[in-house]
């Protein structure tokens, strides 16, 4: 069986060659932003019969065709692009992809899967955050969609902050200043953002937490 991303390799190569690109080029195209985690799903669909793939040249051909009803998982594989801070801002926003979360389709409640990537919460100060009815506590995978077309006061997110990932509850007043807001049964004060600060990014927005203990017991 396929994931998202193999189907979307699959499809993507019906209007364009891979062939001559560098990894990083092709995951632009499919919308994974780490090189090695390209060159696993090439040899995953090798390794399927899908592709025919020469390295030494790198050059692509599809061999075996798919139609997506019938070759979805039930399950998804999410990277985990490293830890975010659920406190101050400490953890380094390195994208390295760690490894990956496997998770049920059906838990996304049908959210699109191609922008999605996992972090780890680090820290306490979202601990009464409610994603879904879910907060963020220590050690939680927190989903995170690249996709979305624009951020409402409210909404959790995933920020860099002078290259530190930070998860927030995020507002935003009429002249374009940011307040991040910690959401815990500590004391944490709140982070103040200008318009004009090059240093801030939000790097994506959160859609979904996966309560590890909850799900343990």
């Amino acid at each position: 069986m396929l994931n998202n991303i193999q189907l979307k390799i699959l499809t993507t190569m019906d209007n364009t060659s891979f062939d001559k690109l560098s990894f990083r080029k092709i995951g632009d195209l499919i919308g994974l932003t780490h090189p090695q985690s390209v060159i696993y799903h090439l040899q995953r669909l090798e390794i399927l019969g899908y592709l025919q793939i020469d390295w030494k040249n790198k050059t692509f051909k599809k061999i075996k065709d798919v139609t997506q009803p019938e070759c979805l998982d039930k399950t998804i594989s999410l990277p985990i692009l490293g830890s975010a801070n659920c406190g101050l801002a400490m953890i380094y926003a390195e994208q390295q992809m760690e490894e990956h979360l496997k998770i049920s389709r059906s838990m996304l409640h049908g959210l699109s899967t191609k922008e999605l990537f996992a972090v780890k919460a680090d820290g306490d100060s979202m601990n009464r955050a409610n994603i879904d009815g879910d907060s963020i506590e220590n050690g939680d995978y927190v989903i995170i969609s690249r996709n979305y077309s624009y951020l409402k006061n409210g909404d959790y997110v995933l920020s860099i902050i002078d290259n530190m990932a930070n998860i927030k509850k995020f507002f935003r007043d009429n002249e374009g200043n940011i307040l991040l807001l910690s959401e815990s049964n500590k004391n944490y004060p709140p982070i103040y953002i200008t318009p004009d600060d090059s240093k801030y990014l939000v790097n994506g927005k959160v859609v979904k937490v996966i309560k590890i203990g909850k799900n343990m017991k």
